[in-house]
């Protein structure tokens, strides 16, 4: 059957990554038990998800335009909310208030001009027999130009809703971006995000914040890393401590990531 499985982890990979720093001692841990919650019929993959407030998952898939609704309860199919015009696939999304999200669209080509921010206002939206009525209101934030492949995204601190942080794992750099003016820069470029020519060409790949410290993924160079932030511009304060490196294997570090973009904000 063609779609995709949303799968609910009843523990959790890496619980500990966020109250220790690097041991000698190599982590062990153990995957608890994992159940579908729903199939999403259409795309082939899923790329990010979001819990809304009510519980119900908001999910992106690079395969897709569309920004997918599931109900963990069953009571009703995944709806396809709204779709973004003229892109191929979505990739990160943040929520800076209550039902007002934001979301990564992108042509996935790795290459400029192939990369925007939406705005995703769910606040008058509601469902009648499994279908959205009232519908999503969907707006154009930014384009950018010069961006390689944005991809992770998240806000920049608990009670800004105004700016979110942004990587581009094509170029190994974080973008500040003011989601009302639409002005965007890049405040950081570490070595520890940058692609390698001899991996994916993905670098910083999954972002979030937590207090003052911005988690990060670096796929090609399998690194979890964190760096102090500036809460007012998003640039870094102090140098990137690395939390593992080249400790785990690709398919692992790609859970690490996943798990990088649930932590608390």
């Amino acid at each position: 059957m063609d779609g995709f499985h949303v799968l609910t982890f009843l523990t959790f990979l890496f619980p500990a990554l966020l109250v220790h720093s690097v041991t000698a001692s190599p982590l062990k841990a153990s995957l608890g038990a994992i159940s579908i919650v729903r199939e999403v019929s259409g795309p082939i993959n899923l790329e990010n998800l979001f819990v809304r407030q009510s519980g119900d998952i908001l999910v992106t898939s690079v395969s897709s335009p569309s920004i997918y609704q599931i109900y963990p309860d069953n009571t009703t199919s995944p709806v396809a909310l709204a779709e973004v015009p003229n892109v191929t696939g979505l990739l990160g999304i943040a929520e800076l208030e209550k039902d007002v999200f934001y979301v990564v669209a992108s042509n996935l080509t790795t290459s400029v001009n192939s990369n925007e921010v939406w705005k995703l206002d769910l606040r008058a939206q509601a469902l009648e027999n499994g279908t959205a009525h009232d519908a999503a209101q969907l707006s154009l934030v930014a384009r950018f130009p010069s961006a390689l492949q944005l991809n992770g995204m998240t806000p920049l601190a608990n009670n800004d809703t105004s700016h979110v942080l942004i990587s581009d794992s094509g170029a190994g750099t974080i973008s500040l971006l003011n989601v009302d003016t639409g002005a965007y820069g890049v405040v950081m470029a570490d070595t520890t995000m940058s692609p390698l020519s001899t991996g994916f060409g993905i670098g910083v790949n999954g972002i979030r914040m937590n207090g003052n410290r911005l988690f990060f993924t670096s796929l090609d160079q399998g690194i979890f890393a964190q760096v102090p932030v500036s809460l007012q511009t998003g640039a870094a304060t102090g140098p990137v401590e690395t939390i593992l490196n080249g400790t785990l294997q690709r398919g692992r570090l790609r859970a690490v990531s996943g798990w990088a973009e649930s932590l608390d904000r």
